[in-house]
C-alpha cells in the first residue's frame, strides 16, 4: 500500500509480490520508488498518468518487476546520473551490481536493465552507497 504522508489515508495499493517486500527505496526527484522483495526480484513504480496519458491525472504507475539476481537482494540505490536524471542500481549476495534503465523502462516495454556487473569474487555485498560524484562503482555511464 502507498499511503499519504500527511493524512496516512491509501493513495494506491499493488500486489506484485508473492512473499515480503524486504528493501524499499525513493529517487532523489521522487519521481520513482523501487521495491526488493525475498524473491530476488525489483519492482519499479513511477508516479505518471496512467497509460502514459497526459490527460489522465499522476498516479502510481507499476512499470514492471524484474529478477536480475539469484540470490537475495542485499541494497537497492537511486542516484542522479550525470546528466541530471534518476539512476537506480541493486545488488545482492550474488555480488552482481545491476543498473536499471528508467528512461526506457514502461508499462507496455517491462523493466529495461542498463547493466550487469560482477564486483566481487570471494566477499559477499552487505549494501550499497550512490556517491554524488561518481555514481556507483561498477556503473558504466557513458552508455
Amino acid at each position: 500500500k502507498v499511503l499519504d504522508g500527511m493524512t496516512l489515508e491509501e493513495v494506491s495499493h499493488f500486489r506484485v509480490s508473492k512473499d515480503m517486500i524486504s528493501k524499499i527505496g525513493f529517487s532523489p526527484d521522487t519521481q520513482y520508488f523501487a521495491t526488493a522483495d525475498v524473491e530476488n526480484c525489483v519492482a519499479i513504480y513511477k508516479w505518471a498518468p496512467k497509460d502514459d496519458d497526459e490527460s489522465k491525472p499522476k498516479e502510481w504507475v507499476y512499470l514492471g518487476k524484474h529478477n536480475a539476481h539469484y540470490k537475495p537482494i542485499t541494497d537497492i540505490q537511486f542516484g542522479i546520473s550525470p546528466t541530471g536524471q534518476p539512476e537506480l542500481v541493486s545488488i545482492g549476495q550474488d555480488r552482481t551490481i545491476v543498473a536499471y534503465d528508467l528512461s526506457r523502462s514502461s508499462v507496455t516495454g517491462g523493466i529495461v536493465l542498463k547493466s550487469s556487473v560482477k564486483v566481487e569474487q570471494l566477499a559477499v555485498p552487505t549494501a550499497c552507497m550512490w556517491h554524488k560524484h561518481g555514481g556507483v562503482c561498477g556503473v558504466d555511464h557513458s552508455v
